[in-house]
């Protein structure tokens, strides 16, 4: 039988100063032994800005789950040329909605769809994850608070 195990967690239950790294205290206990194939979603408050500060250039920011089990990622070194393990889930992007006044309102998120799903092989151990944004540059100083989900899918 096939069971599914779902993360849910908001940054301002992380533990640390910056919102691009918060460390988060779950128990992997609770999730048996066995192959899952981990998805995650994340969406943010929307906050107000002004259309020239809407207009700087923003990217797409990479996320980094730093959970204490191996997968099958890797990110090409631009320096080497070769593929390393890596801890990169995937990308969250931001959505703006217009709004009276020459302000619009941004929200950032990332649905199932949007990254691929990773097949993890064995349960996490440990009582700790990361969350990490990286190459944030000016998008992310817009993200006041998210929230996320990982979810955890048998396989076999």
């Amino acid at each position: 039988m096939h069971k599914t195990y779902q993360i849910y967690a908001s940054s301002i239950e992380g533990a640390g100063s910056d919102l691009a790294d918060q460390e988060f205290t779950f128990d992997w206990g609770i999730i048996p032994e066995g192959e899952y194939e981990m998805t995650w979603s994340l969406m943010s408050k929307s906050v107000k800005l002004t259309t020239a500060l809407g207009q700087i250039e923003s990217v797409p920011i990479k996320v980094e789950f730093v959970v204490p089990f191996m997968t099958d990622r890797y990110e090409v070194n631009k320096l080497t040329g070769y593929a390393g393990s890596s801890n990169i889930a995937g990308f969250i992007y931001y959505y703006d909605s217009p709004h009276t006044g020459g302000h619009h309102m941004r929200q950032f998120r990332a649905l199932n769809s949007d990254n691929a799903g990773v097949i993890v092989r064995g349960k996490p151990n440990g009582n700790k994850f990361k969350v990490r944004f990286l190459n944030v540059g000016l998008t992310l100083g817009t993200m006041l608070e998210y929230e996320f989900v990982i979810t955890f899918k048998s396989v076999c």
